[in-house]
């Protein structure tokens, strides 16, 4: 219930008052829809270091429209920090733990409206998910990427993560990591490149619950600010017009969302996130199966950007970013739905630039036509698993002798011991997202992973095959294979085969 349907005079008006009037709300204020401005803010990460200040701006916009801005924090998970501490498997509970607080915070408050500052992996699909549960007017603001030292990517996560393995293998000095490290980030943001947290924003936009030219937008930069006003100016609006969450979020921009992260070569584990938010909602969905209706439908058409090539996610936003890719999908995409915006996704396409053709490609000029995502089958993975062709170096696939590995303090023992040889297969349970990066640093590009956990999509060089179904602990065919068996990897007939 929203505190303007409290009749004045009533118990809930009395409360409100109560409450309210002690925190200086005016008799104006009192009468102004009252918005959320969901902070996931965190002092430990630099994911979120500038949370609080965007906040300032959504705050502003909210206030400016004529509205009334309540901030509410909830847990910031760091996905980089749960991984070194052992605790990658707590990101599921922390997403659940997000939702929750929103739901208790807006709904037990009776807020009318609500703007997300999402950053990291896991904060994104929470935030959807709360939209989805509350259906209320929600906007979600995509906090922006990371840049390098003097505002450029030349030096970023990929390189620390990459120099670690080329520390471990021995082809460099401890001192060399140690500059990579403390020189990796430059502002805050997200994972720079097409990584699980900037996949997600991209997956934000293309549902139409952001405004457009969300994605990607540099973290810390003057436009991250003008956009966080005008979401909350746009907040108010909403409310007004009592356009909800899932009148935004529906099985078409769903089906929309998908052919988008396939096109730009998005993290797996991001599409995954979607078969929660569909499970909020109730639709009967199945992320896989649509994954593979994209197959031979939807070609690559982002160019290059990391890990999927060497451009850094700058040349992305450059080129038209999200509008951009769904500018060229048109053709293919339900564009009847609509956006927070305002209008259809069709008013808000015909509305945008012609993006640059030479790192955003059309339907007849693509990059190539493999999908940027694509599901492989076979014996080992009866239930599907998760490829991004264009992540590795061999596009053909990869016929060699398996090296099981359990967990991420086993993997790096036999990367620092050169058990790791060409030609090996790893099959891993309870993968930490970081070590395909280990791998490429220690120039291992011709070994290939597969594992029944997800890859945050930072990985590059090994053919990487994540989230096999059925799981180790679910007894699946992975579970059988034993090091030294023979595995086949064939990319092009989408098939993973246990032959010995």
């Amino acid at each position: 219930m929203a505190e303007t349907d409290f009749p004045r005079g009533s118990w809930g008006w009395v409360i409100r008052r109560t409450q309210w009037s002690a925190l200086g709300l005016s008799e104006e204020d009192f009468a102004k829809p009252k918005i959320a401005v969901v902070n996931t803010s965190s002092s430990m990460s630099i994911c979120y270091g500038q949370l609080d200040e965007i906040s300032k701006h959504v705050q502003h916009g909210i206030r400016a429209a004529g509205g009334f801005p309540f901030e509410i924090h909830t847990v910031a998970p760091s996905e980089a920090l749960f991984a070194c501490e052992g605790q990658g498997d707590a990101l599921a509970t922390a997403r659940s733990a997000i939702v929750q607080d929103i739901e208790l915070m807006v709904r037990g408050s009776g807020l009318q409206g609500m703007v997300l500052l999402s950053s990291c992996d896991s904060t994104t699909p929470a935030h959807l998910r709360a939209a989805v549960r509350l259906d209320i007017p929600s906007i979600v603001v995509p906090c922006g990427y990371q840049t390098g030292i003097g505002g450029q990517s030349t030096t970023n996560l990929y390189d620390a993560y990459e120099g670690f393995g080329a520390y471990l293998s021995g082809k460099s000095k401890f001192e060399e990591i140690d500059v990579l490290a403390r020189n990796a980030v430059g502002s805050p943001g997200v994972c720079p490149g097409m990584a699980t947290a900037s996949t997600m924003h991209v997956i934000c936009e293309s549902l139409g619950i952001t405004l457009p030219g969300a994605s990607p937008i540099s973290g810390g930069s003057a436009k991250l600010k003008r956009y966080a006003k005008s979401a909350g100016a746009r907040a108010v609006e909403l409310v007004h017009e009592n356009v909800t969450a899932r009148q935004i979020i529906t099985k078409e921009s769903f089906l929309n969302s998908i052919m988008v992260a396939v096109a730009v070569g998005g993290s797996t584990s991001a599409v995954t996130f979607l078969e929660e938010v569909a499970v909020d909602i109730g639709l009967d969905l199945n992320t896989r199966h649509e994954m593979e209706r994209c197959d031979g439908k939807i070609p690559m058409l982002l160019q290059d950007i990391i890990p999927n090539g060497s451009l850094q996610i700058e040349e992305f936003e450059a080129a038209g970013g999200t509008q951009g890719i769904m500018k060229q999908l048109s053709d293919r995409l339900e564009t009847n739905v609509l956006t927070v915006g305002g209008g259809t996704l069709r008013n808000q396409l015909d509305a945008a630039a012609l993006p640059n053709e030479a790192v955003i490609r059309t339907l007849e000029n693509p990059v190539d036509n493999l999908p940027g995502i694509v599901i492989m089958n076979g014996d080992v993975a009866p239930g599907g698993a998760f490829l991004r062709p264009f992540t590795s170096n061999n596009r053909k696939g990869l016929k060699g002798r398996a090296k099981c590995l359990e967990g991420l303090d086993n993997a790096i023992d036999a990367l620092r011991s050169n058990q790791i040889k060409s030609g090996d297969i790893l099959v891993m349970h309870g993968l930490s997202n970081e070590f395909a990066s280990l791998l490429y640093g220690a120039g291992l590009h011709d070994v290939a992973v597969i594992s029944d956990s997800s890859i945050i999509g930072m990985g590059r060089g090994p053919i990487l095959i994540s989230e096999v179904r059925p799981r180790f602990d679910e007894g699946g065919p992975i579970s059988m294979i034993k090091s030294g068996d023979i595995i086949d990897i064939d990319i092009e007939n989408r098939q993973i085969r246990h032959l010995t």
